[in-house]
């Protein structure tokens, strides 16, 4: 009897494992865009002496400021994949162009100078962890944590008259995003809206399809 019991349970089990792994959609491939990224926040925060250090100027009384004429946005592609019920791992991978003036603002006259144009384009690659409050077929409610890396290629041309000097870079730095909430609508075709900080900006969105 014992034996019965334990076999009838087993093929339960089974039975409702199976019925779940069907039904439940594992892998997403999600598309977005996201505004404005960390990458575009610190650029319009750094202070005038780190600029000076790049151009290669002597200030004296003088400001250098990065005045923002264009980008992108951070548009991105992901791949998540779902472990359990609640929790999802991805790839993410993201472009990103800022385009911005660099101006000298004189501080007695409030004049300002054109040094030159700089353009950066940001590329990003990261493991990304999303965690699923509501795991609904319609809705779903979540968190995440990213962390990777972002090659940074930077191109500054100086003006006819300007003191400051042309250059080139390319550099590696380490990035990460927080994903304080976001919200998915839709059952395998789906919108995603997300607030947070980090490489995908504060607020994005994002078209996925579930599999």
């Amino acid at each position: 009897m014992k034996t019965i019991k334990v076999i009838t349970f087993l093929v339960v089990a089974i039975s409702s494992y199976t019925t779940y792994a069907q039904e439940s959609k594992k892998h997403e491939v999600k598309i977005g865009l996201g505004l404005p990224s960390s990458s575009l926040i610190f650029k319009n925060s750094i202070k005038s002496a780190d600029l000076g250090k790049d151009f290669r100027i002597s200030q004296g009384f003088n400001k250098l400021e990065s005045d923002f004429k264009s980008g992108t946005g951070t548009l991105y592609l992901a791949y998540n994949h779902s472990i359990s019920e609640r929790f999802q791992l991805g790839l993410f991978v993201s472009y990103e162009q800022i385009k911005d003036d660099i101006v000298e603002r004189q501080l007695v006259s409030d004049r300002k100078n054109l040094l030159g144009k700089r353009e950066q384009e940001h590329g990003t690659i990261a493991i990304e962890a999303n965690y699923k409050y509501l795991n609904k077929d319609w809705f779903k409610l979540y968190s995440g944590l990213g962390l990777g890396f972002t090659n940074v290629k930077e191109d500054f041309r100086s003006s006819a008259n300007s003191s400051a000097v042309s250059y080139k870079k390319n550099e590696n730095l380490i990035n990460f995003h927080v994903t304080a909430l976001g919200v998915r609508f839709g059952k395998r075709l789906g919108v995603s809206l997300e607030a947070g900080y980090g490489y995908k900006g504060i607020g994005n969105v994002g078209i996925s399809y579930q599999f």
